[in-house]
């Protein structure tokens, strides 16, 4: 869904990579639909390792940028690997847990927590994983991403990707709540940092 930012980006003379995290869009990977931030970061790194070997590409002037979920990456990317030069982080997620409570009902909370659980033992047993819906106009339905904001949008760009499913690994929610990228952002000094 960056495609449509990098043509910006590129016609403002900026070479852009845009690529899919693993278990989403065209990248391979398993489990599909896992939202897994530290295999997420560690695409973004080997995405400037891959990018700095292309012809017309000085790898000395690498910059990031990311949205929402990955405005958080960006932080953590720039943080803890040197070779970013500029960051640009747009409306980030910077605390999970923070996030988590304000988004999710406290009532939701136990529910949750129980199929976190579950999806636990399924994995032990090696049975399938549990997963949810990223988003409903059903404000009863256990999503990952709850309220009619959240599902509009997702309805009106997410059926653009082609193997997009309005699905997300029940795993997800679990490493959700422990990202925390708000903790690195010290770490990224003396790199220039725009959060916007």
């Amino acid at each position: 869904m960056g495609g449509p930012f990098a043509e910006v980006f590129s016609e403002a003379g900026l070479a852009c990579l845009v690529y899919d995290h693993p278990g989403f869009g065209t990248s391979e990977g398993e489990l599909r639909f896992e939202v897994d931030p530290p295999a997420q970061i560690e695409g973004y790194r080997d995405a400037i390792t891959f990018a700095q070997s292309l012809d017309g590409i000085d790898p000395a002037r690498i910059g990031v940028w990311g949205t929402s979920f990955s405005g958080g990456h960006v932080l953590v990317v720039a943080a803890t690997d040197r070779r970013v030069r500029a960051v640009v982080s747009q409306v980030p997620t910077t605390n999970g847990w923070a996030n988590f409570r304000s988004l999710v009902p406290s009532v939701v909370h136990p529910l949750m927590h129980a199929a976190i659980a579950a999806d636990r033992q399924a994995r032990a047993a090696r049975k399938p994983a549990l997963t949810i819906k990223a988003a409903s106009d059903d404000p009863t339905d256990m999503v990952a991403m709850p309220g009619l904001e959240a599902y509009q949008w997702l309805m009106a760009n997410g059926p653009q990707v082609p193997t997009w499913r309005n699905e997300v690994t029940v795993s997800s929610i679990d490493k959700f709540q422990s990202y925390a990228p708000e903790s690195f952002v010290r770490r990224i000094s003396p790199t220039p940092l725009y959060i916007r």
